[in-house]
């Protein structure tokens, strides 16, 4: 409604029990506010259950104090939170291919576009992170081709980005190309809160 907040207070997400790894809990609230700027009337909305965050989250919007002004009503507001961070399985062990045709220094030679927005959204929000095994081969003047996803884990959806990366993925011309490289992309998260995102060719 245009009005400038007197005071704002915010819920303790340390409070309670946090959700598993990779899980998420989240509240709704819903209230109104006065002419003096008071919260009134506040509720839940929907909630996930959890029932610490409903009640972290109802007291914060009860204290935040807005200016005095034109009463306001039905505001609504969301909050969630999230588990720690679920790391994916181990990387199955590499099998021997003897058609492959691979320099050591390959992942060192590929620019890869890596940027946090990379990062399947879904996955980024819950904490869950991923790799992907592609297998692919390399023009001699610095193009990919052939990609193949051979394996993703927890979900296809880090194989599909990683087969994009390596498509979108430049080298400097060179004598020699590769065939049937396979490399490795791992999708890591920051331990704390944060947008940094890691894409780890190893």
């Amino acid at each position: 409604g245009g009005r400038a907040a007197r005071t704002v207070s915010v819920p303790d997400f340390m409070i309670g029990r946090r959700p598993p790894p990779g899980g998420r809990s989240w509240t709704v609230v819903r209230w109104n506010v006065d002419a003096e700027g008071r919260t009134t009337a506040v509720q839940t909305l929907g909630s996930s259950g959890d029932a610490d965050l409903d009640r972290e989250a109802r007291r914060a919007i009860s204290e935040t104090v807005l200016r005095p002004g034109a009463p306001l009503t039905g505001c609504v507001f969301n909050f969630n939170r999230v588990g720690e961070t679920l790391t994916p399985p181990d990387l199955p062990p590499r099998e021997e291919d003897p058609q492959q045709s691979c320099p050591a220094d390959i992942s060192d030679r590929l620019r890869l576009n890596i940027a946090p927005a990379r990062f399947p959204p879904a996955f980024a929000k819950r904490r869950i992170e991923g790799w992907a095994l592609v297998r692919f081969d390399l023009a001699t003047w610095g193009q990919t081709g052939a990609i193949e996803v051979i394996d993703a884990q927890p979900s296809a959806v880090f194989g599909e980005d990683a087969s994009q990366l390596i498509a979108s993925a430049r080298a400097e011309p060179a004598l020699t190309g590769a065939v049937r490289c396979v490399l490795p992309i791992r999708y890591r998260l920051p331990d704390a809160g944060g947008t940094a995102v890691e894409i780890a060719t190893d």
